[in-house]
């Protein structure tokens, strides 16, 4: 069965009920803080000697000089990081805390806001981090989800209706006896044959199953 609707019969969110809903789904809308960061990479590996992992501080002791020293943080990580992000003067986006790798984490979330770390040590290698910029934590004002929780209400009370009108309905096909009869005597719900479709997914078939 088809319960169609008229743009005027289409549920009408209040004011009243979107911050009710905002109020109750508040951490929803918390976003977490954020830090933008890059790093320079001196790769290690398990079967290095201590005479190589030697060599490799040093080298990535050499580059945090640099940095410190005003070169480009950018321009050092093209020419010396050995990750992947290298070639992109070691750009890492933007995470939040416990993304990344302990350590790695730890030295980002106690920097400020364009500081250099000192070597921070991981199971890939030793780390050079520059911390580009911190998104403070925040939630979203009610005025800039207003259009996401409108939609939200207005699926949710479609439901309800499709949900009310198919009970009715099912009453109304009992009492005339067919889903035929039924059929007669209420021309204006749609009858219709749906394809095939799984036991657990009527939804998938475009109709409200009566």
């Amino acid at each position: 069965l088809l319960f169609p609707y008229s743009e005027a019969e289409k549920p009408e969110i209040t004011d009243e009920e979107l911050e009710s809903f905002y109020r109750q789904n508040f951490n929803r809308y918390s976003i977490p803080e954020q830090r933008s960061a890059r790093h320079i990479l001196i790769k290690t590996t398990e079967g290095d000697s201590e005479d190589v992992l030697s060599e490799k501080l040093k080298r990535a002791e050499q580059v945090l000089e640099l940095a410190n020293s005003g070169e480009d943080f950018v321009e050092l990580a093209k020419q010396y990081s050995e990750g992947p992000s290298g070639p992109k003067g070691g750009d890492l986006g933007s995470f939040t805390q416990g993304r990344m790798v302990k350590p790695f984490d730890d030295a980002v979330f106690a920097l400020n806001e364009g500081e250099i770390s000192d070597i921070v040590e991981t199971q890939f290698g030793f780390h050079v981090i520059k911390v580009e910029k911190i998104e403070p934590a925040r939630t979203k004002p009610l005025e800039e989800v207003k259009d996401e929780i409108t939609f939200q209400l207005k699926k949710q009370k479609g439901n309800e209706l499709a949900f009310t009108g198919a009970t009715e309905a099912y009453e109304k096909i009992i009492l005339a006896g067919s889903l035929e009869k039924f059929s007669q005597q209420n021309t204006d719900t749609t009858v219709d044959q749906t394809e095939f479709f799984p036991r657990k997914s009527p939804e998938k078939s475009g109709f409200t199953e009566g």
